[in-house]
């Protein structure tokens, strides 16, 4: 976990540093409160507790992943 802090460190303050811009605002949940995860690219927690390769590969990186989701059913 120790050699992946540094990248922690990373994802989370470039994803600081546009919400503080105001760039991940990605709206208005149902409670009225503002969702700020239009850019979140790592979610350290549940990366590290993940129990398949799946799993891993849904928590890091997060969005690179999703146009190659999308562009991989086409071809």
């Amino acid at each position: 976990m120790i050699f992946f802090l540094r990248y922690y460190f990373a994802f989370i303050l470039s994803e600081a540093v546009n919400n503080a811009g105001g760039l991940g605002l990605n709206g208005i949940d149902e409670k009225g409160q503002p969702k700020w995860d239009l850019l979140t690219n790592i979610k350290p927690f549940e990366l590290e507790t993940a129990t398949s390769l799946k799993k891993v590969l849904d928590y890091w990186n997060i969005r690179k992943i999703i146009p190659i989701e999308i562009y991989s059913w086409i071809f």
